[in-house]
């Protein structure tokens, strides 16, 4: 007892836990102009007990937290999130509007910042005391200061003590939660990574491959060039112009193209833009690096020939 008293510095609960799914719900706002069915704003919904807010850490616009006042015989109130409150009241104080939600007019006491739900989307969120709306499911929510797995049975003793009948189940710390949520998203961005990785390769020796042989090709020319006199220098200049020519054109057809999948594939990114300037810029300066060294190999091995012998090379 001594241990959880010390060690769990807040607790809550919630009907749903972050990134667990999505419950929507569609509203209107009393005096609005009222939408068609296929128009009306949908939003995501929690039923939460009071110090849910503090115990995820989210932190807190405007407004008070749901508290012991907010029971079924008392006002219904509602806690919406900042993209909600900006939706329709930019600019101006949401406290103490109104939204019609399950056929009740509930006035608005809180608002508190975005959080992220599923894939990473910022969504239109509504909050609601499940004191004035008990639940038959809710998950509980310890904040602790040491490790949460080691504070699991004590809990569960403390549970059993209230009720013993009561299940305790699915216990998990909220990296678990996370990890869990996004566990095909995770697989989706490591096996895009792969192939990324493989399609790289293949580019690179592709480069390479198409450039030394268009420099190979050109080993008649290049002796012709340097028995009239051309430079070692020049030749393995003239070689290389050629080559990052060539791969720059191929570059930029392809960032323009990469420019439009990218769009498409942006579900599958996370803590990355699809335009990220890194990771278009590596690929570049790889790419470039392949074809100077593809086209100066080649042009050096020419150049350390002598005319007569290149001249009579097939």
């Amino acid at each position: 007892r001594c241990v959880l008293e010390t060690d769990v510095e807040s607790a809550s609960g919630a009907s749903l836990l972050p990134l667990e799914g999505s419950w929507n719900v569609l509203y209107e706002i009393p005096g609005q102009e009222a939408p068609t069915p296929q128009q009306r704003p949908l939003a995501q919904y929690r039923y939460v007990f009071p110090g849910y807010f503090d115990t995820m850490e989210i932190a807190w616009v405007i407004g008070r937290n749901f508290d012991e006042r907010d029971r079924p015989d008392t006002r219904p109130v509602i806690v919406v999130n900042e993209m909600l409150a900006d939706l329709h009241w930019p600019g101006d104080d949401p406290i103490g509007k109104q939204i019609d939600l399950w056929g009740a007019t509930r006035e608005i006491v809180g608002v508190v910042e975005n959080t992220m739900t599923l894939h990473d989307r910022t969504r239109p969120m509504v909050f609601t005391s499940a004191l004035q709306s008990p639940q038959y499911s809710m998950s509980m929510v310890l904040r602790t200061t040491s490790e949460p797995v080691s504070l699991v049975e004590g809990i569960r003793t403390r549970v059993s003590a209230l009720d013993p009948n009561l299940p305790l189940y699915r216990v998990r710390s909220m990296k678990e939660v996370i990890k869990e949520a996004r566990s095909m998203d995770t697989l989706m961005a490591k096996l895009m990574a792969a192939m990324a990785v493989v399609a790289l390769v293949l580019s690179v020796a592709g480069v390479y491959g198409v450039i030394s042989h268009s420099a190979a090709q050109r080993t008649q020319e290049m002796g012709i060039r340097m028995a009239l006199g051309a430079r070692q220098g020049c030749v393995q200049t003239l070689v290389l112009r050629q080559g990052v020519v060539l791969t720059g054109i191929g570059i930029l057809i392809g960032c323009v193209t990469a420019s439009f999948v990218a769009r498409g594939m942006s579900l599958w990114l996370f803590g990355v833009s699809p335009f990220d300037a890194i990771s278009f810029g590596g690929a570049i300066v790889i790419l470039l690096g392949a074809s100077v060294a593809a086209s100066y190999f080649p042009a050096r091995r020419v150049a350390k020939l002598d005319p007569l012998k290149v001249l009579r090379y097939e």
